[in-house]
């Protein structure tokens, strides 16, 4: 059976990532992000994962995609004076 981290043995299911707690899939889908191209919809496709459901997600929590970070980031909100 194919598994999240690409091992035939133990690891994460791939159809059980988006049923993990939110900050462990930033934390997670951000250290795939630096240690490859940066490119949320190769990793997306590699892992079977769909982009708009991530990024629902992760905006639950206050993060969204930065393109050119290539990495998700927090929402910053600005204050009213």
């Amino acid at each position: 059976m194919t598994r999240y981290d690409g091992s035939e043995e133990g690891g994460v299911l791939m159809n059980d990532i988006l049923k993990m707690e939110p900050h462990i899939i930033l934390s997670l889908i951000n250290t795939k992000l630096r240690d490859g191209d940066g490119d949320l919809d190769r990793l997306c496709d590699l892992y079977a994962v769909e982009r708009r459901d991530l990024e629902l997600l992760l905006q639950g929590i206050g993060y969204r995609y930065d393109e050119a970070s290539g990495r998700f980031a927090a929402i910053i909100l600005p204050t009213e004076r």
